[in-house]
């Protein structure tokens, strides 16, 4: 009798592990884990090559030739890289060009890419004060401040000075005449002039602030417009996708952003654009499903007690970190948000990435540890 009794309590241990196999395997994530977003939606390709790369080189002289209308009055030189200050008919002007360092002598932080800005000589805009201008989703400052929240001006609606399109083929086009091709519009917000004045008065008034007061006008509505590197039809990563702290030389991003207004750029700033040196050959990718596995296989061994949300999936190029140079790699990238309390009235979402090798199917971590 107790022989058959340890048989049926064999088979029932066997039962429930083999129970929980399947569940693991399924998909099955934690009840704290939501999907945010339409997998079958998402764009896929069944192969991709990886590439060799490094950061383009860019000519001050070119590129102010194509960028600066004014009589350059002052030559710098900066850690980032060296600086013209241009002035005329009541503008001031100024361009850096990023190189590393090469022209400062000391690694500057910054490369492949320039930072050229506009304004008239007694007006200043401050266009950071009403909108956040960096890619990538908004950050806890972003969320919680009134006077920063993207969400309250339209996206891809037009202006009255120009239509977005018209505004986006002029810049595509300065761009290309600098070897920057192959771009790709990723967002564009309408800055109207109520939304600016009104976040400008939260900017004020809400940080006790004791800057003069600023009124806008209507020639200073403008697009923040933010632009993808593209290779093969797969968008580089344009925001940080590792977790901090980031070391020397693991900042790969490649960021695109323009304000435009009726004037012309009151800003533009390219950083770490590349240039492909040695294309590998063509090998097939895992497929969303599969990367999705991945990333539910990850939650299998976490213990999630916040409010989580998988908010988006794109296959894109990442860079990492090979030798002197770079590795442009397709991989797999999850934009996960978490919910997190800041006061007991506020709350806002703590965004990270998680990186998955679209050909191997590694998570890749950091861009300086992938071999």
């Amino acid at each position: 009798m107790w022989k058959n009794v340890w048989v049926v309590f064999i088979i029932f241990l066997l039962s429930a592990c083999q129970s929980n196999e399947d569940s693991n395997s399924s998909g099955v994530l934690p009840e704290q884990v939501q999907v945010g977003f339409d997998l079958e939606s998402v764009v896929e390709y069944a192969e991709a090559a990886e590439y060799k790369a490094d950061f383009i080189d860019l000519d001050i002289d070119i590129v102010a030739a194509q960028l600066l209308d004014g009589k350059i009055v002052e030559q710098l030189i900066y850690a980032m890289g060296p600086q013209y200050i241009a002035e005329g008919d009541g503008v001031i002007e100024y361009l850096i060009t990023y190189d590393g360092g090469d022209a400062f002598g000391e690694y500057g932080g910054l490369d492949g890419g320039l930072s050229y800005s506009r304004s008239e000589k007694d007006r200043f805009p401050n266009y950071d004060a009403v909108v956040f201008s960096d890619p990538g989703p908004p950050n806890q400052t972003a969320q919680l401040s009134s006077y920063y929240n993207n969400e309250d001006f339209q996206t891809f609606t037009d202006l009255d000075f120009s239509p977005y399109l018209d505004v986006e083929q002029i810049i595509v086009e300065q761009l290309a005449d600098l070897g920057l091709k192959d771009l790709q519009m990723d967002m564009v917000y309408a800055l109207d002039l109520d939304t600016m004045q009104e976040h400008y008065t939260h900017y004020l008034l809400g940080e006790q602030r004791e800057e003069e007061w600023f009124e806008w006008n209507k020639s200073e509505e403008a697009y923040l417009m933010h632009f993808r590197q593209v290779i093969d039809d797969i968008p580089l990563m344009n925001a940080i996708w590792q977790d901090l702290p980031i070391e020397e030389g693991e900042a790969t991003q490649t960021e695109i952003t323009a304000i435009y207004n009726d004037g012309g750029f009151n800003s533009l700033e390219v950083r770490r654009y590349y240039k492909t040196i040695e294309k590998s050959s063509m090998k097939p990718l895992i497929s969303r499903q599969d990367a999705m596995d991945k990333l539910i296989e990850l939650y299998q061994f976490s213990i999630v007690e916040k409010e989580t949300i998988i908010s988006d999936l794109t296959l894109n190029y990442v860079a990492v970190v090979d030798d002197e140079q770079y590795r442009l790699i397709p991989a797999w990238v999850f934009e996960v948000k978490t919910k997190e309390t800041f006061s007991s009235m506020e709350s806002y979402y703590d965004y990270r990435f998680y990186v998955f090798n679209a050909m191997t199917g590694e998570r890749i971590k950091r861009a300086g540890e992938v071999s």
